[in-house]
């Protein structure tokens, strides 16, 4: 039988690799089919409330598991990741609107008939 002290890492683990994986797909698909301004900002809003949910629970009950080091190794990942995840969707609109063509030059090539 598995002893108390492992069921309850394996729940921990589990625990902590089930919030970073959906929290990161929420945020990744949500945050391109937001209309942008308002809509990216309502879901930057619910997934930073997430994150600080998913930090207060980690630092109330999570942190009798697992060591606190690997919480906050977890939690620098996970905040990395959702910023990289926004900087990326800027980039993305920034590339798609008419400004990064006026900053940047335009590369048009004349088609010649």
């Amino acid at each position: 039988m598995i002893e108390k002290s492992i069921l309850k890492k394996i729940i921990a683990y589990s625990y902590e690799y089930v919030i970073f994986i959906s929290l990161m797909v929420y945020y990744a698909y949500y945050i391109n089919e937001a209309s942008k301004p308002l809509g990216l900002f309502f879901v930057s809003l619910i997934a930073f409330v997430v994150y600080v949910v998913f930090i207060t629970i980690n630092h109330l009950i999570v942190k009798k598991i697992i060591a606190n080091k690997i919480l906050l190794i977890i939690e620098s990942l996970l905040l990395v990741a959702l910023l990289s995840i926004f900087y990326r969707n800027l980039m993305y609109e920034a590339h798609k609107s008419d400004l990064w063509t006026v900053a940047h030059g335009s590369q048009q090539v004349e088609q010649k008939y």
